[in-house]
């Protein structure tokens, strides 16, 4: 069993996408039908979704599987050529009894689903699919955390970057499901928002203004429409946190600057305050309430972030990175990396070159 799904998403198509359902439908029934009969090798229908379905008599065939590809072929050409309309098929399996048929209809339902992964016009066989494999952030050598400093930032290239970066490592890794994907979407809403949260805790109002957050994923068709739709909400976090960053104290924006330049020095706050003719423990406390961050806290993440790049770009040993980053202790580098990545600076070396 053959299913054909309309991909609604084309801009020269002579229909309208939900006005002309039943049309659309219709039509392309209409062009597989008359294929089907030409080759005489099954039936052609709509079901109640009207998606296009096409039961093959695979007997006496002779190739089974290339013809029941030209055929499917034509039709996703037909309906390019007639219709301008994008189809995205699915074949269930073979089944030996006529019984069974339910059964590679509902298996060509579910391929359905990879539609988030797989391009319009594409043709997905049950045999040609991965089996499905338990994945971990490990596998596909992603940190969602890294979200959070992206934030803490305000650099919305790295967000950007970030996100093409995950998503394409799921458009191209076997045994990624619709499913896995989805959940990788919600992680990424959720670790987002908890990031801005933590970076400003009256996040409250400017959250309203993202009804059904969660709920609007299970909306998303495929990979470049969660892009671009977590892209939005990225950006969005950005302008807000830059203009929330305009009500910033001017002593904090520059305590802020100060580390991000000298990270690699031996930094103490009390010796900073002084030279900013402050008092440490007001500092601090005013630091940390308008970052979300203690001054502690902030330089570890800075000086980490710093450290993750030079891993994956340079060929320094962990010591020289350590000193580069301001550590002047191998083991305590060690040791705050991995409580802020969850693993060692030679796992994360190792990740990022597999």
């Amino acid at each position: 069993v053959a299913v054909i799904k309309d991909m609604p998403d084309r801009k020269d198509r002579k229909f309208h996408p939900q006005h002309d359902k039943n049309l659309i439908g219709f039509s392309i029934k209409n062009i597989c039908a008359q294929i089907v009969q030409e080759h005489g090798c099954g039936i052609c229908f709509q079901d109640f979704n009207d998606d296009v379905v096409i039961v093959f008599n695979m007997e006496g065939w002779t190739a089974n599987e290339n013809m029941l590809k030209d055929v499917l072929n034509q039709c996703k050409e037909n309906m390019d050529t007639f219709l301008h309309v994008d189809g995205f098929i699915t074949v269930g399996t073979v089944e030996n009894n006529f019984m069974d048929i339910t059964k590679s209809y509902m298996r060509a339902k579910h391929l359905q689903e990879f539609s988030m992964i797989y391009p319009p016009k594409t043709v997905v066989f049950s045999n040609e699919l991965s089996l499905p494999m338990r994945y971990s952030k490990d596998v596909l050598q992603t940190d969602i955390s890294e979200i959070k400093v992206y934030l803490s930032r305000k650099d919305s290239q790295a967000c950007f970057e970030f996100i093409d970066r995950i998503y394409s490592k799921l458009g191209t890794a076997a045994g990624v499901t619709p499913v896995y994907i989805q959940n990788t979407t919600l992680e990424l809403i959720i670790q987002s928002t908890s990031a801005l949260r933590s970076l400003k805790p009256n996040t409250d109002e400017f959250l309203e203004g993202f009804p059904d957050m969660i709920t609007s994923v299970f909306e998303l068709r495929n990979i470049q429409e969660m892009t671009v739709w977590l892209k939005d909400m990225l950006g969005r976090f950005i302008e807000f946190l830059k203009e929330e960053d305009q009500k910033m104290s001017p002593i904090v924006r520059k305590l802020v600057g100060y580390v991000d330049s000298h990270y690699a020095k031996d930094l103490n706050l009390t010796v900073i305050a002084l030279d900013f003719h402050v008092n440490p423990t007001y500092l601090g406390q005013l630091f940390k309430q308008e970052t979300g961050y203690t001054f502690s806290n902030y330089l570890n993440m800075v000086r980490i972030e710093t450290a993750k790049g030079l891993l994956k770009t340079t060929h320094l040993k962990v010591y020289e990175v350590a000193k580069h980053v301001g550590y002047l202790y191998t083991n305590y580098f060690c040791s705050i990396f991995r409580k802020l990545t969850g693993t060692s600076p030679s796992e994360y070396v190792e990740l990022n070159n597999h």
